[in-house]
């Protein structure tokens, strides 16, 4: 299994990156980065989140500290809900334009391209891939390297390599039950008015993919990203629960991990590679047999579905631990 965190795509570049220059503004950014001066434009998109933006962008504790904070005060001040929204919005749109401009830096040419040619050549069987980034790197990696193309929420559990996505995508949606949105105009104002109607918001469960990455309109639909608003415990997902239920169900027969720029904070994760993967298998079904299990209900009609440091490598045998001192 490899789990990917933000430091996968910010050290992303296949050569050692510049430590300055024009394009380095769009090297995929940490979490305590997400809000830096050269998004201004991006920033400044989304009023309603102004009144926090100073908050983080000097962050005691940290960004992720923040948010937990602003998502704890919603419950008695409905206006963090609006802020709120309005980060979502603005982070979709900061990362999209971040990744195309970084594409075109990087030509192409990546390090998660290298690493799953290094894993597609020498492992064999099912290949389990965790991602807490919310960019398309890995899915245009798995594209162009094992010819994987993933243009549905069902193709990330129907092969030999199965995707989570714990915390979202850019290119994932959920669409907008009510109350009705006004869908005239550009797409930064039919978010305008998303984000002014949050606390009132009712959103349908299930998530989309939109291949063509839209902002707040599809088709006939006022649509809000799904991503999750990273935060400190981060204990909830914005994930498919086909992709949780089957992460859960191969976890017990993970022998090895490999993190990449993954600080382990994730309690939720932690909690179950700590409980599943120490246990033997109830039953003696081998891994590609689960994995079986998994394409055939997954696939169901109708039924959603070269500079890398690794920095951790366990057995199952070893007691899997946050790590305080990785970015």
């Amino acid at each position: 299994m490899v789990i990917f965190g933000a430091g996968a795509s910010y050290d992303s570049l296949a050569r050692y990156p510049s430590e300055s220059g024009a394009m380095m503004d769009w090297r995929p950014p940490l979490a305590d980065q997400l809000f830096d001066a050269r998004f201004g434009p991006y920033i400044q998109q989304f009023r309603q989140m102004h009144a926090v933006v100073p908050d983080l962008q000097n962050p005691a504790g940290g960004v992720e500290t923040v948010l937990e904070r602003f998502l704890s005060e919603a419950p008695t001040y409905p206006r963090r809900l609006n802020q709120l929204a309005a980060v979502r919005y603005y982070m979709q749109s900061m990362l999209l334009n971040c990744q195309r401009n970084w594409e075109n830096y990087t030509r192409g040419v990546t390090n998660y391209k290298a690493l799953l040619d290094r894993i597609d050549h020498r492992v064999k069987g099912v290949k389990i891939l965790v991602s807490f980034n919310y960019d398309t790197l890995l899915e245009d990696a798995l594209e162009s390297t094992v010819g994987l193309k993933i243009d549905g929420m069902s193709r990330y559990l129907s092969s030999d390599y199965l995707v989570a996505k714990l915390h979202g995508s850019i290119n994932w949606i959920h669409r907008i039950k009510g109350p009705a949105i006004e869908l005239s105009g550009m797409e930064t104002d039919i978010a305008s008015r998303v984000i002014d109607k949050a606390p009132q918001l009712d959103v349908n469960p299930p998530i989309d993919l939109a291949p063509h990455f839209p902002l707040a309109r599809w088709g006939n639909d006022a649509i809000i990203p799904a991503l999750s608003v990273p935060v400190a415990t981060k204990s909830v997902y914005e994930c498919p629960p086909e992709q949780q239920q089957a992460l859960l169900e191969v976890l017990p027969d993970v022998d090895r991990v490999l993190m990449i720029g993954w600080k382990a904070r994730e309690k939720r994760l932690l909690e179950s590679m700590a409980e599943l993967m120490k246990k033997e298998s109830a039953h003696h079904d081998s891994l590609e047999q689960r994995r079986e299990g998994v394409r055939a209900r997954h696939q169901a009609p109708g039924r959603l579905g070269a500079s890398w440091n690794a920095r951790a490598l366990y057995s199952r045998e070893k007691r899997i631990q946050p790590r305080n001192n990785e970015s």
